[in-house]
């Protein structure tokens, strides 16, 4: 396998696998996957504090989605989770279940499409507790 990754190296294009995405997201996909020219993680990696900005969270969840529709994998939680925190902090408590509902919904979409079983599925934690907490308010 070794032999292989360096014979797929010898050109000296790949670098590490988000520049390559960054690449294949701006050059493939019109910058679908992309927030600000750039993927999700690192815009957290170089500014952890956009993670309280509402409108790059939400931004993220879109290319989150993006990229799941597309088959690159399940979309990551954490843009979702934020998002949800700071529509309570606003007290849009309505938009914070819908973005919950919409991660979900697209968690049983990837599982659908790649043929894996819904039975026994259940909701994350996360998820469980602001659905709980918007009952009982």
């Amino acid at each position: 396998m070794l032999q292989k990754y360096v014979e797929f190296d010898s050109d000296g294009v790949s670098t590490t696998w988000g520049e390559t995405w960054k690449r294949i997201a701006a050059n493939e996909l019109d910058g679908a996957t992309l927030v600000n020219g750039k993927n999700p993680p690192d815009l957290l990696n170089e500014n952890p504090k956009v993670k309280d900005d509402l409108d790059i969270m939400l931004a993220c969840c879109r290319a989150e989605l993006q990229r799941a529709d597309i088959g690159e994998g399940m979309p990551a939680p954490f843009y979702f989770k934020r998002a949800a925190i700071l529509f309570a902090k606003q007290k849009l408590f309505v938009k914070e279940i819908q973005i919950c509902q919409l991660y979900m919904d697209s968690l049983k979409d990837y599982k659908k499409r790649r043929g894996e079983s819904l039975a026994g599925w259940t909701l994350p934690d996360d998820f469980i507790c602001v659905f709980r907490r918007r009952k009982l308010n």
